[in-house]
C-alpha cells in the first residue's frame, strides 16, 4: 500500500510539472447599461498557444424565494446601516447575489502563435508597456462622455496580479493599446463566426 502511493505521489507530481500553464492572464470585462450590456475576455498566454475565452451575459435565472428573500434582508440592513463601510459592505454582498444569477454565453478559441503572431505582437506590446502610458487618455473628456462603457482588466503573470484598473471609453483615440486589444480579440472570433453573439451590434460597437 506504502509503495502504491508512493508511485501514485510521483505520477500526480509529474504531471502537474508538465502541464503547460499561462505564462499570463489578461481578464477583461466589460460593462455597460446600453443593451445591458455584460462582457467577459480571457486571454492565456503561453509560450506557444494563446487561449481565449469569451462570455456575454444574456439575461438571469428566475429569482427564487430563497434570492428574493436574501435580498429583501439584505436592503433592510442598508437601508439601516450608518457608516459608509457598512453601506458599502452590504451592497458588495447584494452584487455578488446578483452575480450568481447571471446567466451567459461563452465560448473559446485556441491559437498557435506561430500563425497568429501579429495579434501575438498586441499582447506583448501591451505586456510591456507601463501601466501609466496604457492609462495615458488623450481625448477630451467630452468624447468619453459619449460611451458609457466601461472596463475592467487584470493581469496576472505566473500566478500573481501585477496590474489591475478601470477605464471608461476606450477608444482608439484616447486609450489605443486598451482599445486594440480589446477589437483585436473580439475580431479573431468574428472572424470565424460571422453574425454571432459577439457581433458589434451587441457589443456596443467594441
Amino acid at each position: 500500500m506504502k509503495t502504491f502511493l508512493t508511485i501514485l505521489f510521483i505520477i500526480i507530481s509529474f504531471s502537474v510539472q508538465h502541464q503547460k500553464l499561462p505564462e499570463y492572464i489578461i481578464e477583461i470585462e466589460g460593462y455597460a447599461s446600453i443593451n445591458n450590456l455584460k462582457l467577459k475576455i480571457r486571454i492565456e498566454y503561453l509560450s506557444e498557444d494563446i487561449k481565449l475565452v469569451y462570455k456575454k451575459r444574456t439575461g438571469y435565472i428566475p429569482d427564487s424565494d430563497e434570492n428574493n428573500n436574501e435580498r429583501v434582508h439584505l436592503l433592510k440592513k442598508y437601508e439601516k446601516a450608518k457608516s459608509k463601510i457598512r453601506k458599502e459592505k452590504i451592497l458588495n454582498k447584494m452584487m455578488e447575489l446578483n452575480k450568481k444569477d447571471e446567466l451567459y454565453k461563452t465560448d473559446s478559441l485556441a491559437l498557435k502563435i506561430r500563425e497568429h503572431e501579429q495579434y501575438a505582437n498586441i499582447i506583448e506590446t501591451f505586456l510591456k508597456t507601463k501601466e501609466e502610458i496604457i492609462l495615458k487618455n488623450s481625448a477630451s473628456e467630452k468624447y468619453i462622455l459619449l460611451d458609457g462603457t466601461s472596463f475592467n482588466i487584470k493581469i496576472t503573470e505566473k500566478g500573481k496580479l501585477t496590474k489591475n484598473f478601470k477605464v471608461q471609453a476606450p477608444r482608439s483615440d484616447s486609450y489605443p493599446l486598451i482599445n486594440q486589444l480589446i477589437c483585436e480579440s473580439l475580431d479573431l472570433y468574428r472572424t470565424k463566426f460571422e453574425d454571432s453573439f459577439l457581433d458589434k451590434r451587441y457589443t456596443n460597437g467594441y
